[in-house]
């Protein structure tokens, strides 16, 4: 073929460069998708504490009508809990709809491979997701209680003076 001055490709070379497209758009498809979820659970953290802090008022009006921060800080808890849960639920639903369609509409299971390994491969990476949710609420809940703790200093003070 050099000879005839046709241009060819070898059919290893071939399966090297798809080999390297599909270990590339892998990585950038787990990159993307940690840094969407780092993002997101970023808006929403700061969406509910944002408001939170608009609504110190009402926080303020409860602890002067004599409720505790322990109080406030349990229903501040389950508001956060309530509020991601919902989120988490549905990204959860999502993606293991996601799954199922993928592997059973869409694409075909490479030969060799067992049902089972992908299954607990996505297992793996939903678990780790919920962690990432958990350690989210975690960070929110003790910001929210630390948020309520300090107006009740700045309420304690105003209502001495």
């Amino acid at each position: 073929l050099d000879a005839a001055g046709l241009e060819y490709d070898s059919f290893l070379a071939g399966i090297g460069r798809n080999l390297f497209y599909t270990v590339s758009a892998s990585y950038l498809t787990i990159y993307l998708g940690i840094l969407f979820l780092l993002i997101a659970n970023t808006v929403i953290g700061l969406k509910y504490l944002i408001g939170q802090r608009q609504n110190k008022h009402r926080y303020l009006t409860l602890l002067t009508l004599g409720a505790g921060t322990e109080e406030l800080c349990s229903s501040a808890k389950k508001q956060i809990q309530t509020f991601f849960s919902l989120v988490l639920a549905v990204a959860v639903i999502s993606s293991a709809a996601a799954i199922v369609s993928m592997f059973t509409g869409l694409t075909k299971l490479p030969i060799g491979t067992s049902a089972v390994t992908v299954i607990t491969l996505a297992g793996i990476a939903l678990l780790v997701f919920v962690l990432t949710e958990a350690i989210y609420i975690h960070v929110v809940k003790k910001t929210a209680c630390r948020e309520i703790c300090s107006l009740e200093k700045i309420g304690g003070r105003g209502a001495a003076s």
